[in-house]
């Protein structure tokens, strides 16, 4: 499995269903999603806060709000087009095969494909109703596939850090 730099635990296994006898505690085992990656029983336990701190910083300010919408997904500088001039995703196979020649042939063509067809850091349209996701989790597939490049890793980050209360 190849997984990519800017994917986080949940983007890749938020719906994982372990075998019998195993266990994985992911958005699903927790209730946060159901296993179509909607809201599920305990969705509301994943929401983002605000704090505004206009003092003193702190990690864990004790004035918050809960989000109304997380702030959209951007592209930031996920690759726009397919090049073989640039880095992945390539244009043509023998340049990607060129590049990655240590790589499984059976995933050459995923060095190919990709490319979001969107410019730099502008909100990724790709998702529906991209902005008016809610306060929580958000459903990336199939509007963003596995093998496409997407922008905005930290809005996992932050919520990892919010879901410990900042401690």
């Amino acid at each position: 499995m190849i997984i990519g730099e800017n994917r986080s635990f949940d983007h890749v296994y938020a719906t994982y269903q372990p075998a019998s006898g195993q266990n994985v505690s992911n958005m699903l085992s927790k209730g946060k999603i159901n296993a179509s990656g909607q809201p599920g029983a305990n969705w509301k336990r994943a929401a983002q806060f605000n704090a505004l701190d206009k003092a003193t910083f702190s990690i864990s300010p004790a004035a918050k709000t809960q989000c109304l919408n997380i702030p959209p997904p951007g592209t930031q500088y996920a690759p726009t087009v397919a090049s073989d001039t640039a880095p992945a995703p390539f244009q043509t196979l023998a340049v990607a095969e060129l590049a990655e020649p240590d790589l499984f042939g059976v995933y050459n063509n995923y060095l190919i494909t990709g490319a979001t067809g969107l410019p730099f850091n502008v909100v990724d349209t790709r998702l529906a109703n991209v902005s008016n996701l809610g306060p929580g989790p958000f459903q990336i597939t199939p509007a963003i596939g596995y093998d496409d490049y997407a922008g905005s890793p930290v809005h996992r980050f932050y919520q990892m850090w919010q879901q410990a209360d900042c401690a």
